[in-house]
């Protein structure tokens, strides 16, 4: 499956200004943020929790965010 992360994106620049300070701000290299958004490898559980703390996203909005299928 491939999910669509242009809201997860559009989070990310308006609370952190870019992907590289939001990849150091969770561990991870901007590198590795890069491939998780354009699908080449996916976001774990634990990387999901520490975003969703990090963005201020409900539990609730999770699939919104994370789980929305790309072309729908």
């Amino acid at each position: 499956m491939i999910y669509e992360y242009d809201k997860l994106l559009c989070k990310i620049t308006k609370v952190f200004g870019t992907q590289m300070q939001f990849a150091a701000a969770i561990g991870l290299s901007e590198r590795a943020l890069s491939q998780k958004l354009c699908g080449a490898s996916a976001f774990n559980q634990s990387e999901i929790m520490r975003s969703c703390k990090l963005l201020k996203i409900n539990d609730r909005d999770i699939q919104v965010y994370f789980f929305t299928l790309a072309g729908k």
